[in-house]
């Protein structure tokens, strides 16, 4: 491309708008015109004559001032982003997974398996990034002794959310005080200020989580700005745990769930019946605390003619009068009104369950996606509540007629009435305790100020009380500035394309907006480094378990780190050059 002899008369005397784009590049890779007291940003893109676009800054005492409150103006602001956004992708290339994809670069595969080099590595990217979140929780291995898993959550240069594990640990006792000083001793090898740590996050027991006098508020009274982040996942569990325990009939059918599992758990000759008529077995009973028996519940409901088949198939080829009873009781079950309409009832909720653990799970997860999916979440069971009545009519006509017809009449209305309110008290449960466990405090405040379905309100609107929540747990904002960079991107029509803190923030790194945009870049490494969820520390578990069960030992812990580092931080050892 030709250069061009760019100078301030030049650009006086044109028209920036009306020249083609090849000209408008010539100009901008031109660079800066002279003399220097003359902004060509805002010469090419201002909307307002000011004396760094018209005459030039002659008053050299007063620069360095009249410099820092230009840079702060709208009009510059402005300027800026047009100026760099000229010529580049369109926005929704940008984002776009493909077109992030094919633009990747893959480092060669080199296999280095030290520990010593996969942490320093971690340390080096800590120490680049603005801040970093402390992930931990606990569990015991294979010979009862305790151990307190440390991850990592912070933001690398390019503006994408990682989750690092960093080490297995022993405390000499589990009360607070030395649960606290193994967290901070992790924390002194790779935090060089104190203010570096943004949040802190365990798996809700209460020796880790007390307000008073729990780990978290040991953390906090050296680490400031360590707000305390529940871990969404655990609370989850302890959401369908609560629904599940509101009434009798409620606890009796995950009871009798149980049952029908257990039937087929240690009993091969079941298990082939069960192949051979239903064609699915029954999900065996599983450790992980979240998975509240959504998959047993699926598989009864939709292969429940199956079943009764198969038990009936039992109860008459078995010899044994222990098989032939229990078959009996589970084939009643099977045909039982209540748990029919049971089954029905959380066949409906539990897929919405699943579906939010899901969003959750997900690393990448900022808190505006999470919000939005609790909100869709709620959304959903309050429909199951409302079509709750729906489901007794259409679950007597899949029980055989002439049974069905029998079980209509012994069915009094008034336990039915009664079993639809219980049901809908399932609901209301859910719904209550979800905006209870899952309420953001306020330090969340801030998502709302990246909520794009919101900016063309805010354009003419502007959210200023969510505005001062942020800067009374921020201080460190500069509140004139955070509003002017806010307005500018409500009012941008580009920015509306945006969904989630994490596009955002790698838009502005992407387009080397971080300086112009310099608060609302803080905000979002504060956002995005925040933890949704403990994930990554179950995941630790979840590795824990399989190279234990490799082993069949229990190891030194120097040893058991660095294979749960090989195991879980593989695909950042195959990124780095250095492995």
């Amino acid at each position: 491309m030709e250069s061009v002899n760019v100078s301030v008369d030049y650009l006086k005397s044109i028209k920036f708008s009306s020249l083609s784009l090849k000209e408008k590049l010539k100009i901008k890779s031109a660079g800066r015109p002279k003399p220097n007291l003359l902004i060509s940003k805002c010469l090419l893109f201002g909307d307002e004559e000011s004396k760094w676009t018209k005459n030039g800054i002659k008053d050299l005492v007063h620069l360095s001032e009249k410099i820092k409150k230009h840079q702060h103006s709208k009009s510059h602001i402005s300027a800026k982003l047009g100026f760099n956004l000229l010529g580049k992708q369109d926005i929704r290339q940008q984002l776009n997974s493909a077109y992030r994809l094919n633009i990747a670069k893959h480092n060669e595969q080199i296999k280095n398996n030290s520990l010593i080099v996969c942490q320093a590595h971690i340390k080096k990217e800590i120490a680049a990034s603005k801040f970093v979140s402390i992930v931990s929780d606990g569990t015991s291995d294979i010979s009862n002794i305790f151990q307190m898993v440390i991850v990592y959550r912070y933001t690398l240069p390019n503006g994408t959310p990682v989750e690092r594990f960093w080490t297995f640990l022993k405390p000499n006792n589990h009360d607070a005080v030395s649960l606290a000083g193994c967290i901070e001793e992790c924390l002194s090898c790779v935090l060089s200020s104190s203010d570096k740590l943004i949040s802190q996050s365990y798996d809700g027991a209460s020796v880790m989580s007390g307000v008073h006098g729990g780990v978290q508020k040991l953390i906090q009274d050296k680490f400031r700005y360590a707000n305390y982040i529940h871990c969404y996942a655990h609370h989850l569990n302890l959401l369908m745990s609560q629904a599940t325990s509101i009434n009798t009939n409620v606890r009796i059918f995950f009871a009798d769930l149980t049952d029908i599992t257990n039937f087929f758990s240690n009993s091969p000759q079941r298990v082939a019946i069960l192949d051979e008529v239903v064609g699915n077995r029954v999900p065996s009973a599983s450790a992980t605390r979240w998975n509240f028996k959504i998959r047993t519940v699926n598989m009864v409901y939709e292969n429940r003619e199956a079943l009764v088949e198969c038990m009936e198939r039992i109860q008459s080829t078995s010899r044994q009068s222990g098989t032939i009873t229990k078959a009996g009781a589970l084939l009643r079950l099977l045909n039982d009104n209540k748990f029919v309409f049971w089954l029905k009832v959380f066949h409906r909720i539990m897929p919405h369950v699943d579906i939010l653990y899901s969003q959750i799970q997900k690393t990448a997860t900022d808190s505006v996606i999470v919000k939005r999916c609790l909100t869709t979440f709620e959304e959903n069971i309050q429909k199951e509540r409302d079509n709750i009545h729906t489901i007794r009519d259409i679950e007597l006509t899949d029980i055989d007629d002439s049974q069905s017809r029998k079980r209509r009449k012994k069915y009094d209305r008034n336990s039915y009435v009664s079993t639809i309110i219980q049901a809908k008290e399932v609901c209301d449960t859910i719904l209550s305790e979800i905006k209870r466990r899952f309420l953001f405090t306020g330090h969340l405040e801030i998502t709302k100020l990246f909520s794009v379905d919101n900016f063309e309100i805010y354009s003419s609107n502007f959210p200023t009380l969510t505005l001062e929540s942020a800067i009374n747990n921020y201080p460190f904002l500069n509140k004139n500035k955070l509003r002017t960079e806010l307005e500018i991107v409500y009012r941008r029509s580009d920015f509306k394309e945006l969904s989630g803190a994490v596009h955002l923030l790698k838009f502005l790194i992407e387009n080397n907006l971080q300086e112009d945009f310099s608060e609302i870049y803080l905000i979002l490494q504060v956002l995005v480094t925040m933890p949704m969820t403990t994930a990554e520390a179950e995941r630790c578990f979840s590795t824990l378990k399989r190279i234990k069960t490799f082993l069949r030992s229990t190891m030194g812990q120097d040893r058991l780190t660095a294979l749960a580092m090989l195991s879980i931080e593989k695909k950042n050892d195959s990124r780095n050059s250095k492995f």
